[in-house]
């Protein structure tokens, strides 16, 4: 029987925290499998990260002055190089939200995603 540590599963989670560095929100459809970049992406933001157990937590936060007068349906978390700019980077992985933002709201996206060892 093969394991993977506690110690294997850190390690996943630090290299998904330190290669997936944006977060994006757009009016596209959600994310399917084959894209590279998040359909209709309008915005995105640096991503904070928070490790929790075997769970990484990205968020991007746009205050009250960002990204108004949209109704933001997808989400997604960029890697392999995205910077700030649109379009740079690749898709990590995504799905739907539904938030019309305006002037007198602040948005959070938060993106969980968790590691699990699978022993054979």
């Amino acid at each position: 029987m093969s394991v993977i540590t506690s110690g294997g599963l850190s390690r996943a989670l630090e290299l998904l925290s330190n290669d997936i560095t944006h977060i994006a929100i757009g009016t596209g459809a959600a994310p399917g499998e084959s894209d590279l970049s998040l359909p209709g992406e309008s915005q995105r933001k640096a991503a904070t990260s928070i490790i929790d157990g075997n769970t990484l937590i990205k968020e991007g936060y746009w205050d009250e002055n960002e990204g108004n007068g949209i109704t933001y349906i997808n989400s997604g978390l960029l890697c392999d190089g995205a910077t700030d700019t649109l379009g740079t980077g690749t898709l990590f992985g995504g799905g739907e939200i539904n938030a019309l933002k305006d002037k007198t709201q602040s948005l959070t996206v938060s993106i969980e995603i968790t590691v699990e060892a699978v022993n054979y």
